[in-house]
C-alpha cells in the first residue's frame, strides 16, 4: 500500500498533481488548499497518501501535506453518511478556509456559524456536526495543534513560493511559530523560518 510519496511535480491540474518518483508518474488528488501549497511544476513535493479502490475507476491516490489533514480526511470519509473520498476532499477544501472555526462549530453545535464561515449549506453543516460531534475530540490533541492564524498560512505560502519544499518549510515554520506565538506577524515568521533553514 502506498503511504507516502516524494518526487518532482510534472504537471498540475485544478485538483491534482502528477508526481514523478523512481521513473513513474503518480496522479495524486489534493484539497485545493494543499494543492496551492505544493509549489509550481518542476519543484519537489512530498505528501502522505491514501489509496482508494473503485470498481470502475481503479485505484485513486489522495494526498495530504500533514498527518493531521490525512486523519481529518479519514474521519470525514468514515463517519459522515454518504461521504466518499471525493466528497471528503471537497469538505477539506472548505474547512481549510478557517479550520479553527470548523472545530469550534462542531464542538459548539453551531451550524449557522459553520454555514457563514465556511460556505457549507445549513443542512450539510448540521449533518457534519451530528456525524462528528463524538469523533473530533479523539483527534483534538493532534488535529487542533496545527490550526494556525492567517499569518502562519501567509508565511507558508511565501516560503513555498521561494522554492522551499513544503515539509521543509513547515518544519521550520512550526519552530518559528512556537517561539513567537499566535501574535507573530507574517514577516517575522518568514524571517525566523529562513534563519532556521539556513542553519540546517
Amino acid at each position: 500500500m502506498l503511504a507516502y510519496i516524494r518526487g518532482k511535480i510534472i504537471s498540475k491540474t485544478e485538483n491534482s498533481a502528477i508526481i514523478e518518483t523512481g521513473g513513474l508518474g503518480y496522479e495524486v488528488f489534493f484539497s485545493l488548499h494543499s494543492l496551492s501549497l505544493l509549489g509550481p511544476e518542476g519543484s519537489d513535493a512530498e505528501a502522505y497518501l491514501i489509496e482508494s479502490l473503485s470498481q470502475y475507476a481503479g485505484t485513486t491516490l489522495y494526498g495530504f501535506l500533514t498527518v493531521q489533514e490525512k486523519q481529518l480526511f479519514e474521519t470525514l470519509k468514515d463517519n459522515v453518511k454518504d461521504t466518499g473520498p471525493k466528497k471528503a476532499l471537497d469538505f477539506l477544501t472548505k474547512i481549510s478556509k478557517a479550520p479553527h472555526e470548523f472545530y469550534r462549530c462542531v464542538e459548539e453545535k453551531d451550524a449557522k456559524r459553520m454555514h457563514l464561515a465556511l460556505g457549507f449549506t445549513i443542512k450539510t453543516a448540521e449533518k457534519l456536526i451530528a456525524s462528528l460531534k463524538d469523533k473530533l475530540p479523539e483527534m483534538a490533541g493532534q488535529a487542533k495543534q496545527p490550526l494556525r492564524p492567517s499569518s502562519y498560512t501567509e508565511a507558508m505560502n511565501a516560503l513555498v513560493s521561494l522554492g522551499y519544499r513544503p515539509m521543509e518549510a513547515r518544519n521550520a515554520l512550526e519552530e518559528a511559530y512556537n517561539e513567537t506565538g499566535p501574535g507573530a506577524k507574517t514577516a517575522d515568521l518568514i524571517r525566523l523560518s529562513l534563519k532556521k533553514m539556513a542553519k540546517r
